[in-house]
C-alpha cells in the first residue's frame, strides 16, 4: 500500500516541530530534508560515514575511511539483528560504543592498520564530540516506506518519530512502526540502531523502546512523558500532551541524548525471549535526577541532610530505579560501594538476579552476601 502524501497541516506541524527543535542544539541540514530532495537511508549512512571520520580522526591519523574500509564497517552493521543487539554494542566500553576489527588498506600510512572505531559517547552529552541532526521524510528500503523524522546522534539513527494529525490515534502510528518492522526496515541494517520510537501529534505524544522483534510490539509499553513539577506548566507526574512542551522537556538536548544513553536498561535476562532493552519512565528519571542532585551537592559540601526516600507503587519498576541509582552512584559520583538492602529473602534472590541481568553491559559488579554482618567486609 503506497504511503499518501502529507497534507498542508501535517507539513506545517513538521516545520514548526523542526524549528523548535533547532532551539535546543538540534541541526536540520538541508541535505537531510526529504521535503526538498529525495532522502534515503543510504543518505543517512553517508552522513554517518562523515561522523565516523570526525569522531575517530585521531585513530585515522586524519585519513578518512576508504570505500573498502567503510564496507567492512557496514558488514558489521548489517549483522546487527535488532535494537537489543544494537543497545549492547552502544554500551561497549562504558557507553562509548565500538566497532572493532576494521583492517586499514595496505599503504604507506603511519599508525595502526587494525582499528577499533568509536561510534557513540554516552557521557558526552550536549558537548564534546556529540552531534545532533534531524533528518526528515527518509525513504526506507521499501518504496512505500518513509520515516517522518529520524533523530541522529553522532550520525546514528537512535530515535524515530512518526507524526500524525490530531484526529488520528497514537495506535495508528504505533502499528505503522510495526508494519515497517515486519518488512525488515529495522532488522540487519543501519536502522537497527534505533533505540526509541515516538508517536506524536499536536495534542499527544508517547514513546517506547524499539522492540527487538515484530512480535514484541505491545501497545501496553507506550508511555507518556510527564512534568517534573519544577515549572509552572504542569504538576509533578502530570501527563504531558503539548508537543511544544515535549520538545522543551523531553526531546531537547541533553534529555534526548540521556534517554538513549543514561536512561537505557539492557536486560540480559536468563531466558533469551525475555532479553531486551528498556527505557526508563518519567517518574523513574525524576527519582534518579533527584538522587543525582543530592549526591553532587553532598560531594560539594552543599547538602547537609542524611538522605531521603523514593516512593514507587507496586509494579512500577522499583528495581530498575534502584539499579540505575546504584549504577550512577558507583560510576559517576565517586562512591566505592553501594549497598542495597531488602527486608525478606525472596526479594533478595529476585533482586540479585535482576541486578546481575541489568549490570552485564554496564561496567559495574554486583556482589551478594548471605549475612548482613558480612557488609562490613565490603
Amino acid at each position: 500500500m503506497a504511503r499518501r502524501e502529507k497534507s498542508y497541516s501535517e507539513r506545517l506541524f513538521q516545520e514548526k516541530f523542526v524549528k523548535r527543535m533547532e532551539q535546543y542544539k538540534w541541526e536540520a541540514p538541508e541535505e537531510l530534508n526529504g521535503n526538498k530532495r529525495r532522502v534515503t537511508v543510504d543518505d543517512l549512512i553517508n552522513n554517518w560515514r562523515q561522523e565516523l571520520n570526525r569522531l575517530n580522526a585521531d585513530k585515522l591519523d586524519g585519513v578518512p575511511l576508504t570505500d573498502n574500509e567503510f564496507k567492512q564497517v557496514m558488514t558489521r552493521v548489517n549483522q546487527i539483528s535488532n535494537s537489543f543487539e544494537a543497545a549492547k554494542l552502544l554500551s561497549a566500553e562504558a557507553g562509548k560504543g565500538k566497532i572493532d576489527g576494521i583492517i586499514r588498506d595496505v599503504s604507506d600510512r603511519p599508525g595502526n592498520h587494525k582499528l577499533t572505531l568509536t561510534i557513540f559517547k554516552k557521557e558526552e552529552v550536549s558537548g564534546g564530540d556529540s552531534s545532533y541532526k534531524i533528518a526528515r521524510e527518509v525513504w526506507g528500503h521499501s518504496k512505500d516506506h518513509r520515516f517522518d523524522i529520524v533523530l541522529l546522534i553522532n550520525g546514528l539513527p537512535l530515535i524515530n518519530i512518526e507524526q500524525k494529525r490530531s484526529d488520528q490515534s497514537m495506535e495508528e502510528a504505533f502499528y505503522q512502526f510495526q508494519r515497517y518492522y515486519a518488512k525488515n526496515e529495522f532488522v540487519n541494517n543501519f536502522m537497527a540502531f534505533s533505540q526509541m520510537m515516538i508517536v506524536m501529534s499536536e495534542v499527544n505524544t508517547q514513546y517506547f523502546a524499539t522492540p527487538k522483534s515484530v512480535d514484541a510490539f505491545n501497545p501496553s509499553f507506550l508511555f507518556n512523558w510527564s512534568y517534573d513539577g519544577k515549572t509552572a506548566y504542569g504538576k509533578c507526574n502530570e501527563k504531558m500532551t503539548s508537543w511544544e512542551d515535549i520538545v522543551d522537556n523531553f526531546l531537547m538536548i541533553p534529555m534526548a541524548h540521556q534517554m538513549v544513553g543514561d536512561f537505557v536498561i539492557i536486560d540480559n535476562a536468563k531466558l533469551a525471549e525475555e532479553q531486551r532493552h528498556m527505557l526508563m519512565r518519567p517518574y523513574q528519571v525524576f527519582a534518579l535526577q533527584a538522587i543525582r542532585g543530592v549526591a553532587i551537592d553532598k560531594a560539594n559540601g552543599k547538602y547537609k541532610g542524611n538522605g531521603g526516600y523514593i516512593w514507587h507503587t507496586t509494579g512500577s519498576g522499583k528495581t530498575v530505579t534502584a539499579f540505575k541509582t546504584a549504577q550512577f552512584l558507583s560510576t559517576q559520583s565517586g562512591y566505592d560501594k553501594v549497598i542495597f538492602l531488602v527486608d525478606r529473602k525472596e526479594l533478595d534472590a529476585r533482586t540479585i538476579d535482576r541486578f546481575k541481568a541489568f549490570a552485564m553491559y554496564e561496567g559495574v559488579n554486583v556482589d551478594e552476601t548471605q549475612y548482613s554482618g558480612d557488609i562490613k567486609n565490603f
